[in-house]
This record gives structure tokens, C-alpha cells and sequence, in this order.
């Protein structure tokens, strides 16, 4: 197999000699590295020949850049390296528990990180990361992933000025929306979402990373689980062991991350707001968000479990203006699927949530509760999830009240898990609902096109508008009347032009309104990696207006 020192530890590309590289400028040597993390040109598992660190070293891993000689192709290999329990010597390989026992809580946290990877390894979703190979070396493990070149979607936040509009927020957070989606029909939770898990490609792709498992399930009676969560976007049930964690957990992280994006400001921690709640409206620090948009993610962030949405796809119709046929949680009258064993030790039991007042923040984890990616039972037959026929909406819709987009509860989880030890037995002990749900809505659906129980659908293309009268021809581009629906310079809202493209990849095919009808298009990357449609033979530019985008070139 090739020799690393062929290849560039920052990039990858391949060397001539060991010289500068020509492809990136790196100079031997000169990139700092980390003392625990493991030296360049070290090779793992006869395979993977290691580059450069990725970012910063957690106090749960580090993530290097890898050469797979094996598919000729650049990798992100994740080492589990929790500092807080064992230690690497400088120079060395292997690592070493601390203490006989931080090596027991060490080997519980090795057994979910795997345990993390082979889940991973089951979605094949574009908005989570791809786990390619896990296995175990130097007295650990370590976890292969798909490597795209981009940047964190905290970084890209600061290098847009420290927060993002409306549109370009949901351009991120709708596909991850629709991963999180993915997961939480197998029964997983992710219980870690934030700003720095989310990764977004040079193409504007948003990537759900980080499951966290080995992070929750190296917690213990010594250690309080406000350094194991992230502040400001961990639900208050996280912070107490009976805490009744279910979808809508997620849901609160995801509506956390979108607050910070649109106003940059992390929100205030759920302990914090438990006793003195002084959260500030999103649209009190931005004034350009629109007040459904606002409410939407305040719903989403309230700290009682049962007043947010009980779904992704209902925060997600929230924050849309989105309706649907029916709640989630309805019975559509026919029986339910019965849903697949859990690929986790749990043990799940069926009741209400306990009252917020009930709980105390300052309880600790236990060692066999906590573990990343948790499953948990599905509702009752009598509630579970059917399929949502989608709703066609008015474009002047688009932003319809948030009760729309409101989902009675199903009924609740709440988790008690089991260390994960060999071939356990899940125990299921339901209890049903004290009422049935409330009647759905009664809305006219198109049940042309019904989504399926897992994905969620994007929301409608909105209805191509009456042609308008042409504009006034201008001293600059003279009379286009006879010129194609796209004139040069004219101005078009960003959210179809955006919209047209989201969840769609670089290059491919779209189509954008125009005065005239639809025209096809491709979907091309502009301003901090975000894809809009631009028509054929056309190029796009920002308006004087920043809510408006020109097409150039025809004509």
C-alpha cells in the first residue's frame, strides 16, 4: 500500500516528494497538532492512513482526516477518546484508563460508541452522517464516516455576520428536520442537536453528526449531568433521570438551534429558565423574522414536554405554515404496523409525563440511563402514526396560524434503559391513554401524493401567480418585451428561487417561477453555500434589496 508521507496530512492530495504541497501549500510539519491525538502517517486497521485533526479535540474524541487505501478516498475517522477517564502518552498509541474506575465507566462508554456506529450504519439518509466501518484498535474504537469539505454550521453562522434569515435558517434546518424524521421512526432519539453537530457541505447540504451515545452513558453518580448536556439546547427532561424523553426532546433542540440561528443568541438554559423563565421572543431580537415563524420556535422551546410540538413534522408545519389532513398520533382506522424490536436494551414503560414542578434539576445521571441514541416504544395501536396525505396550501398561506400546525399528544415514553450487555430482552409495559385523541381537523387534502410514515414531504410548491404586467423598460437594459421570462435585472423573491432547491444537491434539476409559468433550471451554490434555482443560461446576483436575487445572462 502507498506510504502516508506520499500524501498531504492537510488535504490529502498526493505528493510528489514529502515537500510543500502543491495543491494546499502545507509545509511538513507545520500543522499543530494535539498532543493526545494520535501522529501523522500512523495507519489504522491496515487501511486507513491518518492526516490531519479535524477541528478541535472534545473531551469525548477526536476526529481525524484519513486516506481508506483500500477505496482510494479521503475519510473522517472519529476516535473515542473520553479525557475525563483515560490518557494517551505523547507519542504513544494505546490509551489508558485513569483508574480501575474510570476503566469500567471507559469500557461502558467503548460498548456504546459501537453500539453507535452499527446504528448509524442503518440510515442511509442525505442529511446523516454516513457511518462506512467501525472496529477497534490502540485500546479503543473507532467510527468511519463519509468526509465532505465544509465547515460546522456554527462557523458558517459567524462568517455570515453572527445570524441568518429567515429563509436560509429553514433552508438548513428543514432537511435536518427530515433526517431527524428518519431516525426518530426507528425509535431513536438523538438527544445532542446543536449549531456544532450540524455539518454543511461546500454544496449547502446540512449533515446531522454526533449522536452523542458514549457522552450520556459515560455519565455517573459524580458527575452532574450539566457537563454532560449542551446548555441552552437541552430540554429540562434531560437534566433529571425520570425525565419523559421522547421525539419531542429533539424537537426542543432543534427549535434551541434555530433560535440561535436567526438571532445569535444561544438560549437561555432550560435549569435557568425552570425558575426564572425570561426567554426573548426571536422576533424581539430580529424584527425582519415574520411573528408565525417566531412563535413557532418559542412553541417548540416551552419547557412542559406536553405544550410543544410532539413531532418533528408538527414543528416543522409550524414553522412552515404547513397543515396536514389529520394530527399525527390520529388513528386513520385502519390497524396499526406493529413496530420492530428496538436494536438497544430498553426498558420502556408507558405514563404521563411527571409535572415540571415534581422534578429537581440537580439530579444526577445514572451510569445504565444515559446512552446517545436511545430507543424508545412507539405510540399504542390506537395512536400510531399513520400516513399524512399531503395539503396543498395558497402561497399567501405560507405563514398560517400556528395552530395549524398544532399535534395533540400522543402517549408519552418515559426511558428507563439497561446497560447494553449481550442479547437482552426489551420488556414492553404499555399503558393506554387515559382519552383518545381529540378529532382531527377537517381539512381537504390531496391525496395524490401522500407522504410516507419516516419522511416528511416538502412543502408545496407554491401555485405559479397571474402574469403580472411587464415592467418599465430601464435606461439599462432598454425594452425587453420580447425578451424571455427572465429579464436581465429582474429582481425575484429568494424564497421560491431557495425553496425550489432545498433538500436537493449541487446541479440538479429545478424549475423557478417566472411571469410567464415555470422555467427549468439548475440549482447552483450562492452566498455562504446556500442553493438557489437559476434558470438555464442564467446566472444569479443579490439584489439592491437583500430579500431579492436577480438573474443574469438571457435576453
Amino acid at each position: 500500500m502507498a506510504d502516508l508521507a506520499a500524501r498531504c496530512p492537510n488535504c490529502m492530495a498526493e505528493m510528489a516528494d514529502r515537500g510543500v504541497c502543491g495543491h494546499c501549500g502545507t509545509a511538513p510539519g507545520s500543522l499543530a497538532r494535539s498532543p493526545v491525538a494520535l501522529p501523522e502517517f500512523n495507519t489504522l486497521n491496515d487501511r486507513f492512513l491518518v492526516g490531519r485533526v479535524l477541528g478541535r479535540p472534545g473531551g469525548f474524541g477526536v476526529t481525524y482526516l484519513a486516506w481508506d487505501q483500500v477505496l482510494q478516498t479521503a475519510v473522517a475517522i472519529k476516535e473515542f477518546l473520553p479525557l475525563s477517564s483515560v490518557s494517551r502518552e505523547p507519542g504513544t498509541l494505546t490509551i489508558q484508563p485513569n483508574s480501575e474506575h474510570d476503566a469500567v465507566f471507559f469500557r461502558r462508554g467503548l460498548q456504546i460508541f459501537m453500539q453507535e456506529a452499527r446504528t448509524l450504519a442503518q440510515f442511509s439518509h442525505p442529511n446523516i452522517v454516513r457511518i462506512r466501518d467501525c472496529f477497534e484498535a490502540n485500546g479503543t474504537a473507532y467510527m468511519v464516516m463519509d468526509y465532505q469539505r465544509g465547515e460546522p454550521l456554527d462557523q458558517l453562522v459567524k462568517r455570515a455576520g453572527g445570524r441568518l434569515d429567515e429563509t436560509h435558517a429553514l433552508d438548513i434546518m428543514l432537511p435536518i428536520l427530515d433526517g431527524l424524521q428518519a431516525v426518530h421512526a426507528r425509535r431513536f432519539l438523538h438527544r445532542d442537536i446543536k449549531p456544532q453537530n450540524i455539518y454543511v457541505t461546500a454544496d449547502g447540504v446540512p449533515i446531522l453528526l454526533d449522536f452523542g451515545a458514549a457522552r450520556m452513558a459515560l455519565s455517573d453518580s459524580t458527575k452532574s449531568m450539566t457537563v454532560m448536556l449542551s446548555g441552552g439546547f437541552a430540554p429540562f427532561e434531560q437534566y433529571h433521570k425520570k425525565g419523559d424523553q421522547g421525539p419531542w426532546s429533539d424537537v426542543y433542540a432543534c427549535a434551541a438551534t434555530l433560535y440561535f440561528l436567526v438571532t445569535g443568541n444561544v438560549p437561555n438554559d432550560a435549569i435557568e429558565r425552570r425558575h426564572d423563565d425570561r426567554l426573548i421572543p426571536p422576533v424581539s431580537l430580529n424584527p425582519r423574522l415574520s411573528k408565525a415563524f417566531s412563535n413557532a420556535i418559542m412553541r417548540g422551546l416551552a419547557l412542559d414536554p406536553a405544550a410543544r410540538p410532539q413531532t418533528v413534522q408538527a414543528l416543522r408545519m409550524g414553522l412552515t405554515g404547513a397543515t396536514a389532513s389529520m394530527p399525527l398520533g390520529a388513528s386513520s382506522g385502519a390497524p396499526a404496523r406493529p413496530a420492530a424490536p428496538a436494536p438497544v436494551s430498553t426498558v420502556v414503560h408507558y405514563s404521563r409525563a411527571p409535572e415540571p414542578h415534581r422534578t429537581r434539576p440537580w439530579m444526577l445521571l445514572a451510569i445504565g440511563l444515559a446512552v446517545g441514541i436511545v430507543a424508545w416504544r412507539q405510540w399504542t395501536p390506537s395512536t400510531a402514526v399513520a400516513d399524512v396525505p399531503q395539503v396543498r396550501t395558497a402561497a399567501n398561506e405560507r405563514r398560517a396560524p400556528e395552530a395549524a400546525a398544532a399535534t395533540p399528544r400522543a402517549a408519552r415514553a418515559k426511558l428507563v434503559t439497561q446497560p447494553a450487555l449481550p442479547a437482552p430482552t426489551p420488556v414492553f409495559a404499555p399503558r393506554l391513554q387515559d382519552a383518545p385523541p381529540p378529532a382531527p381537523p377537517r381539512v381537504e387534502a390531496d391525496t395524490s401524493d401522500s407522504a410516507v410514515v419516516g419522511r416528511v414531504a416538502q412543502p408545496p410548491f407554491p401555485p405559479a401567480p397571474a402574469p403580472a404586467p411587464a415592467p418599465a423598460p430601464s435606461p439599462q437594459t432598454g425594452d425587453r418585451s420580447g425578451a424571455a421570462p427572465f429579464a436581465a435585472g429582474r429582481p425575484q423573491p429568494p424564497p421560491f428561487a431557495f425553496e425550489a432547491c432545498r433538500g436537493k444537491s449541487r446541479d440538479a434539476r429545478c424549475e423557478v417561477r417566472s411571469p410567464a409559468g415555470r422555467e427549468p433550471g439548475h440549482c447552483q451554490p450562492f452566498e455562504l453555500q446556500r442553493l438557489a434555482c437559476v434558470p438555464d443560461g442564467h446566472r444569479a446576483e443579490r439584489g439592491k434589496d437583500p430579500r431579492t436575487l436577480r438573474y443574469l445572462g438571457r435576453g
